[in-house]
């Protein structure tokens, strides 16, 4: 299975590999003893990493969303890397890419339940910037739609990708 279904493997969005996705507990809990010697146990704490610490072009990553109460992750998507340097963070997700989010059922707790991303997606993230840009493509033939801010906590790197969390406010 894959996570984005244009070929990057499931493994790219979690600690590890093949423990599979990490939704149902904190950091600290899933991460190896090496990750931990990398990365801070809590990751709204910042990471150890640096910025220097680079993804190339066209590396696969995961970018996971970590709840504010208990610090566990929640939404999580696999991107490619367009770009990352000093300025700007830019991310793909295409269209059809599996990845994790919230699911609300009435009357029941919130669950973290596997999705598929709807719309062809470019993600503009910059460093120490409480927001990103996307812009968004669809239809056959593709075709540019809508610019989205989003709202959110400064990235922060990980082995794996980046950690944020979502500010609730977006602007379209």
């Amino acid at each position: 299975k894959t996570g984005l279904r244009r070929g990057i493997p499931m493994a790219a969005a979690t600690t590890s590999g093949a423990r599979g996705w990490v939704a149902a507990s904190t950091w600290a809990d899933t991460a190896t003893p090496t990750e931990r010697a990398v990365t801070a146990t809590n990751p709204n704490r910042g990471n150890g990493l640096q910025m220097r610490d680079r993804f190339s072009p066209g590396a696969e990553v995961v970018v996971r969303y970590i709840t504010r109460l208990g610090s566990t992750v929640g939404m999580t998507w696999p991107f490619r890397v367009v770009r990352d340097d000093d300025d700007l963070l830019a991310l793909w997700l295409p269209r059809g890419s599996l990845g994790r989010l919230w699911r609300n059922s009435p009357g029941q707790a919130r669950e973290l339940v596997e999705g598929e991303w709807r719309r062809d997606t470019l993600r503009l993230m910059y460093p120490g910037k409480p927001y990103s840009v996307w812009l968004f493509w669809e239809g056959e033939p593709r075709r540019f739609t809508t610019y989205y801010v989003n709202f959110e906590e400064p990235f922060r790197r990980t082995p794996v990708g980046f950690d944020t969390n979502d500010h609730t406010l977006d602007m379209v």
